[in-house]
């Protein structure tokens, strides 16, 4: 049996497990909603997010990217920025923030700035956002801030929850229903994977199943098991810790990847597993040692799943010489090795 452990103060490499956010933009409008909201319709003008994209792959927040920004000229451009500077740090792996803009580097000059796009990860039973409820598409709740005017106009926002999620809209001295419109967009146009949130450790045991060996190389299949009562997904690669008796750290080099010497598995996708369900990955390592008895097995391991900082403490490691183990991306199904 695993059992729960907070991160010792290692390495984030080693005891992170790797999360591979999926990207996803739509081009297209949302549809008109029921919100019980008036103002005029404007044509949908999307933002362009294609430069931004390698940035925002360092975030483990699921991309939520509005379609519309309620603009009233066709054919104007939006550009989506991520601001940089001493001092700024715009994506992080818990959360992001995109600045609109009429021009590609506004950098938040009020002449050309348009309003934020923001993600953050929020914790279960975290307090609800600020502001007026409204209703939103999907049936989601949102909260609506008005803007205020100093020496100049602020931003209007909405925010919402969607998942394991936190997101906020931002216009410039917008209206309600242009916000609302740009909010809407946002929500139609999430990935599926929003729908459902990440798994978290807690949810989760892990167990080694088969292996193999061959030509002094070891692998092992481990599965992981949703023991909760809610759906929830993962994504990406887990992190590894090797311990000895006394469960403090030996060393440990990992490597990520779908090839090992006995096994070859598929990349990462992303898998949901419902209540009971399971998720595999497997594990490779040489044992070659210099002399007998020169590489014991570890006496225990952590498990770390992927975009999770708490980790998983089994028995019985692997007996790799040198710590050098290599993690496939967790599947949906058992592969062969």
């Amino acid at each position: 049996m695993a059992t729960l452990l907070r991160p010792l103060g290692l390495g984030a490499a080693l005891l992170v497990g790797l999360g591979l956010p999926a990207v996803t933009a739509s081009a297209h409008a949302a549809s008109p909603m029921a919100t019980g909201r008036s103002g005029p319709t404007a044509p949908a003008s999307g933002p362009d997010y294609a430069p931004i994209l390698p940035a925002l792959r360092r975030t483990r927040v699921p991309l939520c990217l509005l379609s519309d920004v309620g603009v009233m000229s066709p054919g104007l451009h939006i550009y989506a920025t991520i601001l940089s500077g001493p001092g700024i740090n715009a994506v992080t792996p818990t959360s992001y923030e995109i600045e609109l803009g009429y021009t590609p580097n506004c950098n938040s000059a009020t002449a050309c700035r348009l309003g934020t796009l923001q993600g953050t990860l929020v914790a279960l039973g975290a307090p609800r956002p600020t502001g007026r409820a409204l209703r939103l598409a999907e049936g989601l709740t949102g909260y609506y801030t008005p803007f205020a005017c100093g020496a100049s106009c602020g931003d209007a926002t909405i925010t919402w929850d969607q998942g394991d999620a936190r997101y906020t809209v931002g216009l410039k001295a917008g209206q309600e229903p242009v916000v609302a419109r740009m909010a809407d967009s946002a929500i139609v146009a999430a990935p599926p994977s929003l729908a459902v949130a990440g798994c978290r450790t807690a949810q989760l045991t892990v167990a080694p199943e088969d292996g193999d060996a061959g030509a002094s190389n070891r692998a092992v299949r481990y599965r992981i098991h949703n023991r909760s009562a809610h759906s929830c997904t993962l994504y990406g690669y887990p992190g590894i810790q090797l311990l000895d008796a006394n469960r403090r750290p030996l060393p440990t080099h990992l490597t990520w990847s779908t090839i090992a010497y006995l096994f070859t598995g598929p990349p990462a996708r992303l898998v949901r597993l419902t209540s009971g369900g399971d998720a595999f990955f497997a594990l490779g390592w040489s044992h070659a040692p210099p002399a007998p008895g020169a590489c014991p097995p570890a006496p225990y391991m952590l498990v770390t799943p992927p975009n999770e900082r708490t980790s998983l403490l089994l028995r019985d490691g692997p007996d790799s010489c040198g710590g050098r183990l290599t993690a496939s991306p967790v599947q949906a199904a058992r592969f062969h090795i």
